[in-house]
C-alpha cells in the first residue's frame, strides 16, 4: 500500500515537472517571437514605438486580467480539461500570431496567450498547496517560479 502510494506520488511529480517545464517553453517562444518581429512590423506596417510597448503588454494584460476568472472556473470545471483546453488554444493563438501582419489581430492574438497563460500561473500555486508535502514544497514552488506571492505561508 505504500508503494503505490509512492508510485502514484511519482507519477503526479513527474506530471508537474513537466507541466513547468513545458508552460515556460510556450511562454520564451511567445517572448521571443515578439522581440523578432518588432523590426519587420516597424519597418512594413510602420508601427508607433507605444504600439509596439503595447503589443509587449498584450499578453501580461491578459495574465493580470484573466487570474481572478479562472480562480473561480478552477472550482467549478476539472483542472485537467480546462489545462488542456488552454494549453491548445496557447500554442494556436502562438501560432496563428506568428502569421499575423495587423496590429488588431497581433493584439488579440498576445491577448488570448495571456489569457491562458494566466490559467497556467492560477493552476500551478492550486497544485502546489494540495499535493506538495512539507518537505518538497519549497522545491515546487521555486520550479513554479514562485508565481503567487504568500505560497506556502
Amino acid at each position: 500500500n505504500g508503494e503505490a502510494a509512492k508510485t502514484a506520488n511519482s507519477s503526479i511529480d513527474l506530471i508537474f515537472w513537466c507541466f513547468c517545464m513545458g508552460v515556460p517553453m510556450f511562454m520564451a517562444f511567445n517572448g521571443g517571437a515578439t522581440a523578432a518581429t518588432v523590426d519587420t512590423i516597424q519597418e512594413e506596417s510602420n508601427w508607433s514605438q507605444t504600439g509596439i510597448g503595447l503589443l509587449g503588454a498584450m499578453d501580461k494584460i491578459g495574465m493580470t486580467v484573466s487570474a481572478a476568472v479562472w480562480g473561480y472556473v478552477l472550482q467549478k470545471v476539472p483542472a485537467k480539461t480546462l489545462l488542456t483546453i488552454g494549453l491548445g488554444v496557447n500554442a494556436t493563438a502562438v501560432m496563428i500570431f506568428a502569421t499575423l501582419e495587423n496590429c488588431w489581430f497581433m493584439y488579440s492574438a498576445k491577448l488570448a496567450i495571456g489569457l491562458t497563460e494566466g490559467l497556467q500561473w492560477v493552476w500551478a500555486p492550486l497544485w502546489i498547496a494540495k499535493w506538495a508535502d512539507q518537505e518538497k514544497l519549497p522545491f515546487w514552488v521555486n520550479l513554479s517560479g514562485g508565481v503567487a506571492a504568500g505560497v506556502g505561508n
